[in-house]
């Protein structure tokens, strides 16, 4: 059985939009952008709870969508310079550059994995 660690020193095919392809370029990037373990293990498991590693997935009545459930206005807010609002590996390097600004809180599943922390 694989570990989330597991995946922390992986590395993908930059078009392997499989599960554990993603999981590999979040170990990736987190990594290369000097993300603790940590709140790699926090994205990791907001990524299991709001979507389940679907890049796919289209919730919140349509608002809300891909990997990490950006609704539009959160990633016109917080994406610039990151052009692909559905590609996966755009989700993920999104949401680690608003991690590294404590802005985690803005996914409903951090609250509730981990509380209204900052």
């Amino acid at each position: 059985t694989l570990k989330v660690s597991d995946y922390y020193q992986g590395s993908p095919s930059p078009i392997d939009y499989s599960r554990e392809g993603l999981m590999r370029y979040l170990g990736k990037i987190s990594i290369q952008e000097g993300l603790s373990k940590e709140m790699y293990e926090q994205i990791y498991k907001v990524i299991s709870c709001e979507s389940g590693w679907n890049y796919l997935v289209i919730g919140d009545d349509g608002k809300s969508k891909g990997l990490l459930q950006f609704q539009k206005e959160t990633w016109d807010e917080n994406c610039y310079g990151i052009y692909e609002e559905l590609n996966p590996y755009s989700q993920i390097e999104c949401a680690l550059n608003m991690w590294k600004r404590d802005m985690h809180n803005r996914w409903s599943c951090y609250n509730i994995l981990y509380g209204n922390e900052t």
